[in-house]
């Protein structure tokens, strides 16, 4: 592989897990981020396009194999972590049951989480009930800096009585 490819993935890593870190102290936490062999550069974002395609995909692979199918998700090889943009699944309920980046968030309720002033879990809770599949939009900070931006989700309602859904910046 060539020094400079080599030297681009490898600063990439390190800029990926210093953000990381600095995003999970600014937001309260005091214990140790989570490690993720999942990063990527900044201008290797997915397009919405991307992220319905792979929210497809996903609710695909749960109707085809059951609810063990969320552990693809999570894994490198498995072709749902692609760019920036990963595979998270959530009940109805607003319980977080997959989240490859952020795995301390499952388990947690977070149909009421509001932190930018919009209670976009609720949304996509709404459009798994009533239309089965859908775009969800919100404002979230973009990776490296302090500006909210508009992000959509994708989501869809599978078969197991779920939904997951994949995200990108408008």
């Amino acid at each position: 592989m060539p020094i400079i490819t080599t030297t681009n993935k490898i600063v990439s890593l390190c800029v990926g897990a210093i953000l990381s870190a600095s995003i999970f102290a600014s937001e309260g936490h005091h214990e140790s981020p989570p490690v993720n062999a999942f990063r990527v550069s900044f201008a290797d974002t997915l397009t919405p396009h991307g992220a319905k395609s792979i929210s497809l995909r996903a609710a695909d692979l749960i109707n085809r194999k059951g609810r063990v199918a969320v552990a693809e998700f999570s894994r490198l090889d498995g072709g749902f972590l692609i760019k920036d943009g990963f595979v998270f699944c959530m009940t109805l309920d607003g319980i977080m049951i997959s989240h490859p980046v952020r795995p301390q968030l499952i388990g947690q309720n977070l149909s009421a989480y509001d932190r930018y002033g919009e209670t976009f879990f609720q949304e996509m809770i709404q459009v798994a009930l009533s239309l089965g599949e859908g775009w969800v939009e919100y404002k979230w900070p973009y990776p490296g800096t302090n500006e909210l931006r508009q992000k959509v989700s994708y989501v869809v309602r599978n078969k197991e009585g779920f939904f997951c859904g994949v995200a990108a910046f408008k």
